[in-house]
């Protein structure tokens, strides 16, 4: 994640790895909310079916996602070509 940005988008993805910009400053949680958020529209998801497991203060995080199959996930996550089918 980097934070700070223009606007919020996903700048690439590599194997099951977004690199997503957040425009929200990395202060008091505010970037890892907007994370969440974005994540949640991007997936169709609800935001509390994500969270950050690991990497709270880092640039690099972990996101679980819940009520949603592995097979659904994939299937949405090919769509933004971050896995190969």
């Amino acid at each position: 994640m980097i934070p700070g940005a223009a606007k919020n988008q996903v700048v690439a993805v590599a194997e099951g790895i977004l690199k997503v910009k957040i425009h929200a400053q990395p202060e008091k949680g505010k970037a890892n909310d907007e994370l969440l958020h974005f994540l949640a529209e991007l997936l169709n998801l609800r935001k509390s079916s994500l969270t950050v497991v690991q990497g709270l203060t880092s640039r690099n995080k972990l996101v679980a996602v819940s009520g949603c199959a592995t097979e659904e996930l994939t299937a949405r996550l090919q769509v933004l070509g971050a896995v190969k089918k």
